[in-house]
């Protein structure tokens, strides 16, 4: 079959390897990614301040800078977060966060255009299990009921293995918009990646940090008629490591199954590292 290659690219922090494993980050220090290129060209760079919190994530577009995200923290974890244009340096997503009593996030308030310091525009809140880990979240406009829900679940070891999207839960309407079923690999996410894994998905979930620990992807799409509209697999291999076990390279082959017909879809992912902890001196004023 005719293969299509593509280059995507991913934003992490990578654990030292052996072989194809992965290692958690209990057993040496993670390294820190200082920037993500696609065909050559950076897609993502990334600082850090001196306790290896992200501070910072620009983002690229046809090799100029697009966009840049900054986050604050305070003694509970990340506080607000704050995305701007590069070329004018506008804001155009400003999101605080709430704990609970056991240091969980509970709530991301998006403040609305043009009043950012006062007008909550949209919410997402968030629901745990007793072993404290994320089975649900809900977005939608301010006081309002939810637009969609998200529904996750693991398996024994903590991996997760399905996330579901319901859109109008609970209402006239209501259906399954998408599901992805996750097959883990041998290692799971570390704890010292779950903050990122969380931070960097808001205001948008992204599974490319879990999916560097997983060995396939199943997907279905539906429209509001719940009739099935795409279907895809995504298998991942060829990782390359470096001399310190740094991921470097990785192959992720999407097959539509709903129409096998069409080309492959082969992403291929680079990775470079910060030599000196890759740490970054910003602010929400920079």
């Amino acid at each position: 079959m005719k293969k299509t290659l593509f280059i995507l690219t991913i934003a992490f922090l990578v654990t030292p390897c052996n072989g194809d494993a992965i290692v958690p980050s209990s057993e040496k220090d993670s390294a820190l990614v200082a920037r993500i290129s696609r065909n050559g060209l950076t897609q993502s760079e990334f600082f850090y301040d001196i306790d290896k919190r992200l501070l910072r994530h620009n983002i690229y577009y046809g090799g100029s800078i697009a966009t840049y995200t900054l986050y604050e923290y305070d003694d509970n974890g990340i506080k607000e977060m704050r995305r701007h244009t590069a070329e004018d340096q506008a804001l155009i997503i400003r999101v605080v966060f709430t704990y609970d009593n056991f240091g969980r996030i509970i709530k991301a308030d998006n403040f609305r255009w043009p009043d950012y310091d006062k007008e909550v525009g949209q919410v997402t809140e968030f629901e745990y299990n007793t072993s404290g880990q994320l089975v649900a979240q809900e977005y939608g406009s301010f006081e309002e009921p939810p637009d969609y829900r998200e529904e996750y679940a693991y398996d024994h070891n903590g991996n997760l293995i399905t996330r579901r999207r319901r859109v109008k839960p609970n209402r006239v309407g209501e259906y399954v918009s998408f599901q992805h079923d996750y097959t883990p690999g041998a290692q799971s996410l570390p704890d010292a990646w779950k903050q990122y894994v969380f931070i960097l998905g808001v205001p948008v979930f992204h599974d490319d940090l879990r999916n560097v620990f997983n060995t396939e992807v199943h997907s279905k799409y539906w429209n509001d008629a719940k009739v099935l509209t795409y279907e895809t697999s995504r298998e991942f291999s060829g990782q390359v490591f470096d001399d310190d076990g740094n991921l470097v390279y990785r192959i992720s082959t999407q097959k539509n199954i709903l129409h096998p017909e069409n080309p492959d879809m082969v992403s291929v992912l680079s990775y470079d590292y910060s030599k000196e902890s890759g740490l970054a001196k910003t602010s929400m004023n920079d």
